[in-house]
């Protein structure tokens, strides 16, 4: 590497006398005074905290536009997956079907294309134009088709492609009174149940007094459940109740009445919710036909369900 040559180095006398005489002096007659060096320190560090805040505004400012964006992403990302799957086929329910079983059956079948098909078939159950050779789209199920035990396989609640097929095993029970949602995680089931209709509707028991679907209850026989509108497949209800218990080899069932929870609390402030049915299977023939006997983490599977939920979601579930 080449090396610069260096200047030379005063004499020892320059730098024992002249140095410590002139140079000093310059510097020193150089050097501000002491007050007004600490009024330049005073005024930078005055102008850091305001560069510091204008960031921090700033970097606020893009995380909210973010959010904005993220919660309107949704109708965009539904919209898209919609144009994906009707341009690449008909239009028709048998189309949507065959996806959505396959769905249900393997899980396999990309998440856009499950959103897609629920988000047609639901177009075409309300209204919209099937192709000319496809016949109408069948109207909401009936209450009493409601009526049981549903495997929640997939939902778009979660803006994540990953984890639009639900990674546990949640099963939501449908009863003439009641409704639960029953989560296992491990050897750990979380129940979140409630009344059908509002807060204060009829059949608002708590869980554990007997009524439909709570935990410890039997949903069946299927009686036609309340706060339903067979016209438009809505059905209301709210969670009141959260318990967890340990139940390791329970499998699908239902918790049993003597079994006591480890843990429960009782929702503060319930809201009605709703699932809005715009199609759902009869029974287990439907799937089997149509995919060999659908297997679910061990458990069978029967006809397919959509559903829109109403925090704007689509879900697809399958009878267990």
């Amino acid at each position: 590497m080449l090396s610069t040559p260096h200047p030379p180095l005063p004499s020892l006398h320059l730098c024992k006398k002249d140095a410590a005489g002139p140079i000093r002096g310059a510097a020193a007659q150089s050097r501000p005074p002491l007050g007004s060096r600490r009024v330049a320190r005073a005024a930078a560090a005055t102008a850091k905290r305001r560069r510091a805040s204008t960031t921090t505004a700033v970097v606020v400012v893009a995380g909210a536009a973010a959010a904005a964006g993220a919660g309107a992403s949704k109708p965009a990302t539904e919209a898209a997956a919609l144009a994906a799957f009707a341009s690449a086929g008909p239009s028709t329910p048998e189309r949507c079907l065959v996806v959505l079983r396959e769905a249900a059956r393997t899980r396999a079948a990309p998440p856009e294309q499950v959103e897609g098909a629920l988000a047609l078939f639901e177009s075409l159950q309300r209204g919209g134009a099937a192709g000319p050779r496809s016949p109408p789209c069948p109207p909401p199920p009936a209450a009493a088709v409601l009526v049981s035990t549903w495997w929640l396989v997939f939902s778009t609640a979660s803006p994540l492609r990953a984890l639009q097929y639900i990674p546990v095993r949640e099963l939501f029970r449908v009863g003439g009174e009641r409704v639960a949602l029953d989560s296992r995680v491990g050897p750990v089931r979380f129940v979140i149940s409630g009344p059908v209709g509002g807060a204060g509707a009829d059949g608002g028991a708590s869980a554990g007094d007997g009524a439909e679907a709570g935990p410890g209850a039997d949903a069946s026989p299927p009686a036609p459940a309340r706060h339903y509108d067979p016209a438009t497949g809505e059905l209301s209800f709210t969670f009141t109740d959260v318990a967890a218990y340990w139940s390791p080899f329970s499998g699908d069932a239902e918790i049993p009445a003597g079994d006591k929870p480890f843990w429960s609390t009782r929702v503060k402030a319930p809201k009605a919710k709703t699932y809005t049915f715009f199609f759902a299977e009869q029974g287990g023939a439907d799937l089997d036909a149509a995919g060999g006997g659908a297997r679910g983490r061990g458990a069978g599977v029967g006809g397919v369900a959509g559903a829109r939920s109403s925090g704007g979601g689509l879900a697809l579930l399958v009878r267990v």
